[in-house]
C-alpha cells in the first residue's frame, strides 16, 4: 500500500501537467469558437444578413419573447453543462489513474473528460435538482424569519447542506470514474460512503479547508504590521507570490488526496474486497475491467459457497466417487415387432 506522501511525490507533477495542458487547450478552443461565433454575427450585422432576425426580435409579442428567452437560457445552460462536465471528468480522472493504476499521462485529462462527459452531465442535472430541494428550507428560514435566531437556523442549515453536498459530490465523482459506475449507482454509493464513513469524509473536507486557509492565517496578521514598514512590505510581496504558486500546486494535491483517502479509508465500507487467497493477497481485478470486489454470481450462489461468492467448501458432487455405468439404459422402452399386431387396421411391418 502506497502512502499519500509517496503518491504525491511520484505523480503530483504529472497530474499538474495534465491539468495545465488540458485547461490551456480547452480554454483556447473555447475562445476560438466564441471568436468565430462573434465574427459570424458581426459580419451578419454589418452586411445585413441578420436584418431579418433583428426585425423578428423587435416585433415579438410577450409570449414569443418568453419562448425565445427560455430557449436562449436552455441553450446557454447546455453549453455550460457540457464544459463543466468535461472539466470535472478531466480533473478527477488523472488522480484516479495515479492512485489506482500507479501511472498517469499528460493526455489523461482529455481521455477521462471525454469518456465521462455525458455521465457527469446527467449527474449534475440530478444534483442540481436535489440541491435546490435541500436548500429551500434554508431560504425560507432566512426570508420569512422575523427574529435573528430563526435566520440563524437557516444559516446553520445552509452550512450543513453545503458541507454534505461537497462531500457527497466529491465521493460520487471519484466513484463514477474509479469504479466505472453509472449515474444513479455512483450517487447511491456516494450516499452510503457519506453516512457509513462520515468521520473520514468530514476529515477529508477539513483537511482541504485547512490547506486553503493556511496561507491566509499566515498573511493576515502581517497586513497591519507592514503598513509603515518597507521590509515587511517586501516580505509580504514575496509571500503573496509564494501563496499563488502554492494554490496552483494545490490544484493537483486536492484530487489526489480525495482519491487516496477514498481508496484507503472509505472504499472498503461500500465495496468489500474478497478475502485473501493462499498467497496472502485478495487478487482484485484490474482498473476499469470490472469491480474490484467480487459480487454474487448472476446465476445464484454456487453450492457450498457463501452469499458473496467466496469458496465455502467443495462442490457436493466432488465428494462422490466415480460410478461407471455397467450397461446402456435407453430413456424409452423398446418393444420388438410382433407377428400378430393388436390393431387389425394396421398390418405388421416386416
Amino acid at each position: 500500500m502506497q502512502s499519500f506522501g509517496s503518491v504525491l511525490k511520484k505523480h503530483s507533477l504529472m497530474v499538474w501537467l495534465s491539468y495545465l495542458v488540458g485547461f490551456m487547450l480547452t480554454s483556447i478552443a473555447s475562445v476560438v469558437l466564441l471568436g468565430l461565433l462573434m465574427l459570424i454575427f458581426g459580419v451578419a450585422a454589418v452586411t445585413g444578413w441578420g436584418s431579418e432576425i433583428k426585425y423578428m426580435l423587435e416585433h415579438l409579442n410577450s409570449v414569443q419573447a418568453i419562448i425565445v428567452g427560455l430557449t436562449a437560457i436552455v441553450l446557454y445552460f447546455l453549453f455550460y453543462l457540457a464544459i463543466i462536465s468535461f472539466f470535472v471528468g478531466g480533473y478527477y480522472g488523472p488522480a484516479v489513474q495515479a492512485v489506482f493504476e500507479d501511472r498517469v499521462t499528460i493526455g489523461s485529462f482529455f481521455r477521462y473528460g471525454y469518456r465521462f462527459a455525458f455521465r457527469f452531465a446527467g449527474k449534475y442535472v440530478i444534483i442540481l435538482i436535489l440541491s435546490l430541494l435541500l436548500m429551500l428550507p434554508s431560504v425560507l428560514f432566512m426570508a420569512a424569519g422575523q427574529s435573528d435566531w430563526v435566520k440563524g437556523i437557516g444559516v446553520i442549515w445552509y452550512l450543513l447542506v453545503y458541507v454534505f453536498l461537497t462531500i457527497w459530490m466529491g465521493h460520487s465523482h471519484v466513484i463514477m470514474i474509479a469504479e466505472n459506475e453509472k449515474v444513479f449507482r455512483s450517487i447511491k454509493l456516494a450516499w452510503l460512503a457519506s453516512w457509513r464513513k462520515w468521520g473520514q469524509s468530514l476529515l477529508t473536507f477539513l483537511m482541504i479547508l485547512a490547506w486553503f486557509a493556511a496561507p491566509f492565517a499566515l498573511l493576515l496578521p502581517l497586513i497591519p504590521l507592514s503598513e509603515n514598514n518597507l521590509a515587511l512590505k517586501v516580505i509580504m510581496g514575496i509571500l503573496v507570490v509564494l501563496t499563488v504558486l502554492y494554490y496552483i500546486y494545490l490544484i493537483a494535491v486536492i484530487p489526489l488526496l480525495i482519491v487516496w483517502r477514498y481508496k484507503m479509508k472509505i472504499r472498503p465500507a461500500i465495496i468489500p474486497t474478497p478475502p485473501p487467497g493462499p498467497s496472502g493477497d485478495s487478487s482484485p481485478m484490474g482498473h476499469h475491467g470490472g469491480p474490484y470486489g467480487t459480487g454474487p454470481s448472476p446465476y445464484g450462489p454456487r453450492p457450498g459457497t457463501t452469499d458473496r461468492g467466496t469458496p465455502g467448501g467443495p462442490y457436493p458432487a466432488q465428494n462422490q466417487p466415480y460410478q461407471p455405468q455397467t450397461g446402456y439404459q435407453p430413456s424409452f422402452p423398446y418393444h420388438p415387432h410382433s407377428p400378430t399386431h393388436s390393431n387389425p387396421n394396421h398390418p405388421p411391418r416386416y
